[in-house]
């Protein structure tokens, strides 16, 4: 006797042939069960991959964009030994609200194609959290720093104006470093589409 007798009686050395409809029924069952609990997530599988490309595709200018123009600001000012900003720097800031408008605009100029934007994932029903979460960092990031640098306009005291640019500096690190991480998807992504469709 095997399991399979109670399927169907059909054998070869069985003696009558009669097919139990409702094993198979109870099979197919089972089988329609596994396909509409795993079906969607292997959809998911090959789809996914192309959606958190084109996702990173879709962002990729403003990206490239947003880190090179605060690399080249970081370069201009890089952190100083002892603080956020090269000590020059720090006393024009200090003593001109002329300076610290004028790097106000710089920063906003800079993280604007970024700043403006949001992720929506609603729009993007295919991609990884992961990488929403990764590029929402990036574009917070780029938020703070812009905001830091509007609220260094008017500080109120040293140690006000000590915690500002910590703030800003702190921010800047962050956004570099998430940018960055979100360029190399960017990268990683194009290849990725010209591979399929060139």
């Amino acid at each position: 006797m095997s399991m399979l007798d109670g399927v169907s009686q059909c054998w070869m050395l069985s003696s009558s042939c009669q097919i139990n409809w409702d094993a198979w029924a109870a099979i197919g069952t089972v089988a329609a069960v596994f396909a509409a609990i795993l079906g969607p997530s292997i959809q998911r599988r090959f789809v996914r991959r192309r959606a958190n490309a084109l996702f990173f595709f879709a962002h990729m200018g403003d990206v490239a964009a947003t880190l090179t123009y605060l690399r080249t600001l970081n370069e201009v000012h890089p952190p100083g030994e002892d603080s956020a900003f090269p000590p020059e720097f720090l006393r024009a800031l200090r003593s001109s609200k002329q300076a610290r408008e004028q790097y106000r605009e710089k920063v906003a100029a800079g993280v604007a194609p970024l700043a403006e934007r949001s992720v929506d994932a609603t729009k993007w029903p295919g991609i990884d959290m992961k990488n929403a979460a990764l590029l929402a960092v990036a574009i917070e990031a780029c938020r703070a720093v812009r905001v830091g640098s509007e609220n260094l306009v008017d500080y109120r005291d040293d140690a006000d104006f000590d915690k500002r640019v910590s703030g800003i500096r702190a921010g800047m690190t962050v956004a570099l470093r998430s940018l960055a991480k979100v360029d190399s998807e960017c990268g990683i992504a194009t290849i990725q589409l010209f591979k399929e469709h060139v």
